[in-house]
């Protein structure tokens, strides 16, 4: 019934008597346009929910410093990129509630920032979370060819995988509405590599 025409169901239907509108709003929902929010409060709101939950659990933080440090580098992460991917409160709240989440499982053992970024990642980029998450060494950072992974004894192949990686990355990145804000989320969590 609902794929044809409003209006035409309505002047069908009250031929044959006659019916109220809210008989029909079960069928037709009524819906109103409003405006969009203001990125600003979203911003606001967003950060100070995010804070919140790192700063009411004091044990998350070792220092006031890096307490500071946690909030300048989100108030720029919010200002740069996630701003373009959390452009409502709906949107804003599911990531507040996946990074609250996910804060209660590993408390401090993790970094609270990369633990925003990776949530929003994952939840805005699942192909890319998922492509960095099954491919973490060509993401992490290793001064020396001897490390924990045996891959990094091997530079030629390293180097080949390294760049299909990251071509695919590239890739998946694209499939996305504004690739940047990835990219830029990427970077914060491995600036040695992006």
């Amino acid at each position: 019934m609902c794929a044809f025409s409003d209006e035409e169901i309505r002047q069908r239907l009250s031929k044959d008597g006659e019916l109220t509108p809210e008989y029909f709003e079960k069928f037709f929902p009524v819906s109103i346009p409003i405006a969009a929010p203001d990125p600003a409060l979203v911003g606001r709101l967003f950060t100070k929910r995010i804070k919140t939950r790192f700063s009411s659990k004091t044990s998350w933080f070792a220092t006031k410093s890096a307490e500071k440090q946690f909030s300048d580098l989100l108030d720029q992460a919010w200002k740069d990129y996630i701003s373009r991917v959390c452009t409502n409160f709906r949107k804003m709240g599911l990531l507040v509630n996946d990074v609250s989440s996910a804060a209660r499982l590993i408390e401090r053992e993790v970094n609270a920032f990369d633990l925003v970024a990776l949530n929003c990642l994952r939840r805005f980029y699942p192909k890319v979370h998922d492509l960095a998450r099954n491919n973490p060494v060509f993401l992490k950072y290793e001064q020396s060819g001897v490390g924990k992974d045996q891959y990094f004894l091997n530079d030629e192949g390293k180097v080949a995988d390294s760049k299909i990686f990251f071509e695919q990355l590239a890739s998946q990145t694209r499939e996305y509405p504004n690739p940047e804000a990835a990219w830029g989320l990427l970077s914060y969590m491995f600036p040695q590599r992006i």
